[in-house]
C-alpha cells in the first residue's frame, strides 16, 4: 500500500465507524503530514532568478529567498542541493 493509498483508506474509514472514526480521521492527517515532511527532506536545486541586475536563489517549494550557505529553506524547511557553494 502507497503513503497516498493509505490515506485515502484512513479518510473512507473515518467515515464509516463511529467508534473509531477520530482515531482514522487523525492517522489520516499524521500521514499528510508526514508526506509534507518527506517531499521536503529530498534534496531540491535551488532556482536561480535574477532581474538583469542582480541574481538569487529561490526556494523551489515556497519561492523564499535562499543564502547560498543554507542548507535548507528558513521558511517552508525544503532541503536544497547545492551543485557548488559560494564562497
Amino acid at each position: 500500500m502507497t503513503l497516498d493509498e493509505a490515506i485515502q483508506h484512513c479518510k473512507e474509514k473515518a467515515i464509516g465507524c463511529d467508534a473509531c472514526s477520530d482515531e482514522h480521521r487523525q492517522l489520516a492527517e499524521w500521514l499528510e503530514e508526514y508526506r509534507v515532511l518527506k517531499r521536503a527532506d529530498k534534496p531540491e536545486k535551488p532556482k536561480k532568478t535574477g532581474d538583469g541586475i542582480t541574481w538569487w536563489y529561490e526556494c523551489t517549494q515556497c519561492g523564499t529567498a535562499i543564502d547560498p550557505h543554507d542548507n535548507y529553506c528558513r521558511h517552508c524547511g525544503q532541503r536544497m542541493e547545492w551543485i557548488c557553494r559560494l564562497r
